[in-house]
């Protein structure tokens, strides 16, 4: 059962202020900003949402984050990607080979280049020549790092969650200390912490260098869009065994992680209800999360992904423990439950995933809710059997 891919997106503007005075000395335009495949694991690491960008570092380097591949025109037999002319380099080995030109086209691994040919990491067969892109999304760090900040803006509006159907944007303003001597900025990324050097899980090339001088201190905004799917009913086939899992699923709340208005981490989409959330995997590790089969009426899916607290089950059947996996070339989380029940005969209408209790009664909060097509009849004795839920990231190629 496949649970949410999501899309993370986001750009980045820069300021630069005068120390003495607070006066605004430049602005630069918002601009996009490239997601590492560090940065898809990070996520995958039950690492959350807000928790994915909590500290922003500056860099001088400018070495580009894409290399189209202009009038040069590529086709493929195998895993060899033969260009018209010279065009690769050793630093593109591990990149993204995208072809065409829009966001439509087919993706690979390049593992190995020399000036004209590369190796792919899936074969194909392309025989009319295309032009390509080639993203270093294997990058790790920033070309040149000098300095990081988890110092946030204090003024209204500088750190906020926002909503719009299924996706979610969160906004932090971090504010750069004076230094006692001038500095250029050419690149701005992000990370789960100050730490680690220029380590970044995603980066962005400004289209000017910035200039700072010890009069002056340096704002840089970042807003991150997460999307999330299904954010409406969907329909979904069965990929049970025995019991029939083929209905309409999806994700009825907002159950992740936000940025406060203070800059920081904050428990849940309203308040503190459940501690970290099953949408952006941040506690996807079965440690907080219930698995259950549904006996009552199945209930009704709402329209589009809800900012109110979810709904609860007061009957159900609690699954087994759950166990945690993790991929470590792109982006996902998946959690497996286990069990080895004895039923007598119940009638599941709905599979659901939620928080802990959320009241004395022992009542299951519906964050995620797959409605049956046809009800499900427990056998009277032994059930047995495993549930698989799956996170998975990607990325909008974009700077």
């Amino acid at each position: 059962m496949k649970l949410n891919p999501e899309t993370v997106f986001g750009r980045v503007k820069t300021e630069i202020f005068d120390r003495a005075t607070g006066r605004r000395i430049s602005k630069s335009p918002w601009q996009k900003n490239l997601v590492f495949d560090i940065g898809l694991n990070d996520l995958a690491d039950n690492r959350g949402f807000a928790p994915f960008f909590v500290a922003c570092k500056i860099g001088s380097g400018n070495s580009a984050n894409s290399y189209a591949s202009g009038a040069i025109t590529f086709t493929q037999s195998g895993t060899t990607i033969t260009a018209s002319g010279s065009f690769f380099t050793a630093a593109m080995t591990g990149g993204l080979f995208k072809w065409g030109t829009g966001t439509g086209g087919a993706e690979v691994y390049i593992t190995y280049v020399n000036a004209t040919t590369a190796t792919a990491s899936a074969s194909a067969t392309v025989t009319t020549p295309t032009v390509a892109t080639v993203w270093q999304v294997q990058k790790t760090a920033l070309d040149t790092f000098l300095y990081a900040s988890n110092t946030y803006g204090g003024t209204a509006g500088d750190n906020s969650t926002s909503y719009s159907g299924n996706s979610v944007t969160m906004q932090r303003k971090f504010i750069f200390a004076a230094q006692a001597s001038t500095y250029s900025v050419n690149e701005v990324g992000y990370f789960n912490s100050t730490g680690t050097g220029g380590t970044v899980n995603g980066r962005v090339v400004l289209s000017s260098t910035d200039t700072v001088t010890p009069s002056q201190y340096y704002v840089v905004t970042w807003q991150m869009t997460f999307t999330v799917s299904p954010g409406v009913p969907t329909a979904v086939a069965d990929v049970g065994t025995n019991i029939n899992t083929a209905g309409n699923a999806m994700q009825t709340v907002w159950d992740c992680q936000i940025v406060a208005s203070n800059g920081v981490n904050a428990n849940s989409f309203a308040g503190a209800w459940y501690s970290g959330g099953v949408m952006d995997g941040h506690s996807f590790n079965g440690s907080g999360q219930n698995v259950y089969l549904g006996l009552g009426a199945a209930p009704t899916l709402p329209a589009s992904i809800q900012t109110t607290a979810p709904g609860t089950e007061a009957s159900f059947i609690l699954l087994g423990s759950a166990s945690r996996a993790q991929s470590t070339s792109a982006g996902f989380s998946s959690m497996t439950v286990s069990f080895n029940i004895t039923t007598t005969g119940q009638t599941v209408n709905y599979i659901g995933l939620g928080g802990s209790q959320i009241s004395s009664g022992g009542n299951k909060a519906q964050s995620f809710v797959l409605v049956l097509t046809t009800p499900y009849v427990c056998p009277s004795g032994t059930f047995q059997g495993s549930i698989t839920f799956t996170v998975q990231f990607q990325r909008n190629l974009s700077n």
